[in-house]
């Protein structure tokens, strides 16, 4: 194991192929990473961030840069990766979602889609080129039922199954660290949200396990505005227990903005402690445009996480 960046970095035997050959993002033995998300362009995101808390994050998300008129989210994008780098040495979490693909090809056809075959591969040939680690994720909160791959638990298998083995035929699994991430179950009706499991590809295509965790204020759906722990214990502890070996990470972590933020966050990362085997966790700072909900940050909440990020248990930047 070495370490690049502040990562570690996997070089030792002992995984399966791709893991063995590259540098895969590792959990830290003790301690949790952290990062930080605003959906506004990166640098002024960035600034604020580091302004109001002078806390540098380990990870940020690669999101479409709004101030980029030319974004195409089917291409591998090392320039604006590298124009991020420039002034944000966090490690990035790219998003390559299919929602494109499936709208122009269909979900169940993707894996016998010549054209999607190639942008895929021209997609792995990019990041064998762009030689850097990065965590990877392609359809979030797969159990879910509000986007185009969501319920669909035999095709979202067979898809990213065969979108991995196209990174590994081309290399490029030694860079993307592939993360899953579930939406818990806990506080939803019906069937809106599935059991997690019956997604899970099997480990040999699963780096970390992520979730996606809001407590949010909204007048149709009161029993979501809890505690960290009442939206998610039970599907995290599930996770555990049934895949010991893989790291958790809280991959989207928010709170509609109000009085109540900047405790939710306090409790929220006193649990986060509490629970050793989650070992990273993304704060997103994000306005939800479909379930009108403002999650943005106030400023006495980046207050509250500059404290928070204080405890060396929480691992940022150096």
């Amino acid at each position: 194991m070495v370490a690049l960046g502040g990562l570690e970095l996997l070089t030792t035997s002992g995984f399966a192929s791709a893991q063995e050959k590259g540098k895969k993002i590792l959990p830290p033995e003790t301690g949790c990473y952290w990062g930080y998300f605003r959906d506004q362009p990166q640098k002024k995101a960035y600034e604020d961030w580091m302004a109001k808390t002078g806390a540098q994050p380990k990870f940020t998300v690669f999101p479409p840069d709004p101030g980029t008129p030319d974004w195409k989210p089917k291409e591998f994008r090392k320039d604006l990766l590298d124009y991020i780098a420039s002034f944000n040495p966090a490690t990035p979490i790219v998003y390559r979602l299919l929602t494109g693909d499936i709208k122009e090809h269909g979900f169940s056809n993707l894996v016998t889609s010549k054209e999607f075959q190639q942008d895929i591969t021209r997609y792995a040939q990019a990041i064998t080129e762009y030689k850097k680690p990065f965590f990877f994720d392609i359809m979030p909160q797969i159990n879910a039922d509000w986007f185009s791959w969501g319920r669909q638990p035999k095709t979202a298998k067979e898809v990213w199954k065969y979108i991995w083995q196209i990174f590994e035929d081309n290399g490029a699994n030694q860079y993307a660290t592939w993360t899953i991430e579930f939406k818990p179950t806990e506080r939803f009706k019906g069937n809106q949200v599935d059991l997690p499991e019956r997604y899970y590809p099997g480990d040999q295509y699963v780096d970390w396990i992520g979730f996606s965790v809001y407590s949010r204020i909204l007048d149709y759906a009161p029993e979501f505005d809890t505690s960290f722990n009442n939206l998610c214990e039970g599907t995290i502890k599930s996770a555990y227990r049934d895949h010991k070996n893989k790291p958790l990470m809280i991959e989207e972590l928010g709170k509609t903005r109000a009085g109540t933020q900047p405790r939710w966050f306090k409790n929220a990362f006193e649990t986060i402690k509490s629970w050793p085997e989650i070992k990273a966790a993304i704060v997103w700072d994000v306005y939800d445009i479909g379930l009108r909900d403002d999650a943005n940050l106030s400023d006495d909440t980046l207050k509250m996480l500059g404290q928070i990020f204080k405890d060396p248990y929480f691992i940022g930047a150096k």
